[in-house]
């Protein structure tokens, strides 16, 4: 008993008295979250606007090969120049992004005479190559003139029109090759056809011909040098050696798949044309999805050319 009340007394003395009588002398103090302090401040500015990045050209090496000497010679050179990024280029040059448009502004005025850096330029933009959709228009007789097709065509908008050519015999094909911007034009070439004056004509998705593989190492195909088993052919007449110990007159190729009179490499070669000729029963038929989706519907003669339906609507009015 005795050990409870010191124990008591013990408690009650290091128990603080609080001043207000409704407070307890237990209740709990809530302090706001403090904020993590950085160690240091970054030196990246966080890109505010989209900036045009700019080119330093004429860097000696012992810069680019230090970046931190690089940043500090830069942040010295131009102090106002909020900088998100710099790297560098295979060229030696180094591109750097600047943070905001103001920065590029000061970033490319010229430097002080005796710095290392070289001479700032603004970096030109890619050109983006806009999507294009390719179809192909049967039947055509191939001595109709290209200009009376663009003539007959202009209401699709065509980007380019040219005859196919064959490969085998060089002659011209019965086919066209029609390139349009947008993905409903085609797919409404595909499903109804083309009218050339008073004939009809069927409409086909353009296939781009099928890419092939050849290993530069054994000249084979269907596989790559880094992973190539074979042993090294070469490329101009087929001795086990590369091409540069090679001896042998150009005149006097042979080929290393085919042991015709030209080098590996040639389109021509049978061997070449008979993989390319097997990739190409391998590609899907060019199928509208017009056709699939409704078979049906899409079962239907072909709609008349529009001279017909012209005379048509004009016998109707009379």
């Amino acid at each position: 008993m005795a050990n409870n009340d010191s124990f008591s007394d013990l408690l009650n003395m290091l128990t603080p008295t609080p001043d207000d009588p409704n407070q307890t002398p237990f209740q709990t103090v809530v302090r706001p979250a403090r904020k993590r302090r950085m160690l240091f401040d970054s030196p990246v500015q966080l890109p505010t606007k989209p900036a045009n990045p700019v080119i330093v050209s004429g860097i000696k090496p012992a810069l680019t090969e230090n970046p931190i000497k690089l940043a500090r010679q830069i942040k010295n050179e131009k102090p106002n120049a909020n900088i998100y990024s710099i790297k560098t280029l295979r060229s030696g040059d180094i591109l750097i992004q600047p943070s905001d448009p103001h920065s590029t502004n000061i970033l490319l005025q010229p430097w002080t005479p005796n710095s290392e850096l070289g001479t700032p330029k603004p970096k030109t933009p890619q050109r983006i190559r806009p999507i294009t959709h390719g179809v192909v228009i049967c039947g055509v007789h191939p001595n109709t003139p290209l200009e009376d097709l663009k003539e007959e065509l202009a209401f699709t908008n065509p980007v380019n029109i040219t005859r196919l050519i064959s490969k085998a015999t060089g002659n011209p094909t019965w086919k066209i090759k029609l390139i349009v911007n947008d993905k409903q034009t085609k797919e409404a070439l595909i499903k109804d056809g083309v009218s050339l004056g008073y004939s009809h004509h069927k409409v086909e998705s353009y296939m781009t011909p099928p890419n092939i593989t050849q290993c530069y190492k054994c000249q084979d195909f269907n596989h790559t040098a880094p992973n190539c088993p074979n042993e090294t052919k070469c490329l101009r007449c087929g001795g086990k050696h590369n091409i540069k110990q090679c001896k042998i007159p150009k005149e006097n190729a042979k080929c290393a798949n085919c042991g015709g009179a030209h080098v590996a490499l040639y389109k021509g070669c049978p061997k070449y044309k008979e993989i390319q000729s097997n990739l190409k029963h391998q590609q899907p038929p060019s199928t509208s999805y017009a056709n699939v989706a409704n078979p049906i519907q899409n079962s239907t003669p072909p709609p008349p050319p529009h001279h017909l339906k012209q005379k048509t609507n004009l016998s109707r009015k009379n």
